[in-house]
């Protein structure tokens, strides 16, 4: 059950880039570490020139599970499509010359909320909470945590979660090297049913991405209106 929103009547219109990206049988191994995917969609988004990187950018990746132990959760194997989203319109022109992408799909997407719009929305995210004593970020296990910490930052979104409407996938661990530093990042795909009380507040979201570990394929937020 909702409750009515305070807020006054809001409207935003989102207008993205999104690409799909369809890799190589060379590049799918060589990304398997999160740090080179991340490097190579980076790569073909434009920036200014005042700028190392493009602002904004968020990518997610279907993985199947490649080896699971006791000790931890299931170890992506490599992606072989990966869903990228820009504010700048791309061009992948150089990789696939360079046979790191065998195709691609560019597609402009405008979507329009209203404040009290019934949305579906769907994320891998990186659901984690801060250990006080170290300061660093701590991966959640428990499936009721994540879908308490999915709908804490939906709320800071400006969307309501209906109660019961919340599903949490199994965790995926995803791997990848910078420098010396192993990088390893607890994933989960996230889906929820809720009501737009702020569209200015979701317009954030969805551009900027939820949660932590964006450069590592997690944070890409997509939504759809419910009938």
């Amino acid at each position: 059950m909702t409750t009515p929103s305070l807020l006054p009547e809001t409207r935003t219109t989102v207008t993205v880039w999104r690409s799909r990206l369809d890799l190589s049988a060379t590049t799918r191994r060589d990304a398997h570490n999160v740090n080179r995917l991340h490097g190579m969609v980076l790569s073909g988004i434009p920036h200014p020139p005042d700028t190392n990187r493009p602002a904004h950018v968020l990518f997610a990746t279907t993985h199947t599970p490649q080896q699971r132990t006791r000790a931890m959760p299931a170890q992506a194997g490599s992606p072989e499509r990966v869903l990228v989203q820009s504010l700048e319109r791309p061009d992948w022109q150089q990789l696939l010359e360079a046979g790191q992408v065998t195709d691609t799909k560019v597609t402009v997407v405008q979507q329009t909320y209203t404040t009290g719009h019934r949305i579906a929305v769907r994320i891998i995210a990186n659901p984690t909470y801060r250990d006080l004593a170290t300061r660093q970020r701590t991966a959640l296990t428990d499936a009721t945590d994540c879908a308490a910490w999915l709908q804490r930052r939906l709320s800071d979104g400006g969307i309501e979660v209906i109660q019961h409407h919340v599903s949490v996938g199994a965790p995926l661990v995803l791997i990848g090297h910078k420098g010396n530093h192993r990088i390893t990042v607890v994933s989960r795909e996230l889906q929820a049913h809720g009501v737009v009380r702020d569209a200015s507040r979701l317009h954030q979201i969805l551009t900027e991405g939820l949660g932590p570990a964006k450069p590592y394929g997690c944070g890409l937020l997509l939504a759809r209106p419910l009938q």
